[in-house]
């Protein structure tokens, strides 16, 4: 069977895991925790792809400012 190459996302947890570890938490807390914080770091990506996407287009109505 053909070895996957690690994408961007594999290597991001793999580190958060190593410096948790190091920091002595728990390798199973550590590996929950690098999938949150992951899984908020693509989401805050995708919001922001999708608000620069709507800033983007013509004709695009201004968004609000908030005061």
């Amino acid at each position: 069977m053909e070895e996957r190459k690690p994408n961007y996302m594999d290597l991001v947890r793999a580190e958060f895991v190593r410096l948790a570890t190091d920091k002595g938490v728990e390798p199973m807390v550590a590996d929950e925790l690098s999938v949150y914080v992951t899984e908020k770091m693509m989401s805050s990506w995708r919001n922001g792809m999708r608000v620069g996407f709507q800033k983007s287009r013509p004709g695009a109505a201004p968004q609000a400012v908030a005061a």
